[in-house]
């Protein structure tokens, strides 16, 4: 299972690479394996290895996006020899930097207004 509140949309600029951190809930928490893919409106793509780190619960990706196409979706999974793989992948979303009109951004923009909101209110004196 994906760590909760973990960073899910990256900004990254073409040809700038960003470190994407996938963090898992697992027991055990020894000898995962990590398996990414990379998806957008044209194609699912996996992700070698080697560009990718895994130390125990998690894995970080090195991406560096070249052209349009290489902004979209990218999936994580853990796995263990002894539990399985991990059902629901977690998601991250790599838009270009500097976009506020990124389809669904808005929204996550609002939640994050209103949570802060409900955070401040919450931690008023009265």
């Amino acid at each position: 299972m994906c760590k909760r509140n973990q960073q899910t949309v990256y900004g990254v600029g073409r040809q700038e690479s960003a470190r994407i951190m996938c963090h898992v809930d697992a027991n055990p928490e020894e000898d995962l394996q990590f398996r990414w893919k990379f998806n957008n409106s044209a194609e699912t793509l996996d992700i070698p290895p080697s560009n990718y780190d895994e130390d125990g619960t998690r894995s970080t990706l090195t991406y560096s996006p070249i052209a349009e196409h290489d902004y979209g979706t990218v999936l994580c999974w853990a796995s263990h020899e002894a539990t399985g793989k991990q059902k629901t992948p977690c998601v991250y979303h790599i838009i270009p930097a500097g976009v506020k009109n990124y389809p669904g951004i808005q929204r996550i923009l609002r939640i994050l207004k209103s949570k802060l909101y409900i955070m401040f209110q919450g931690n008023r004196t009265q």
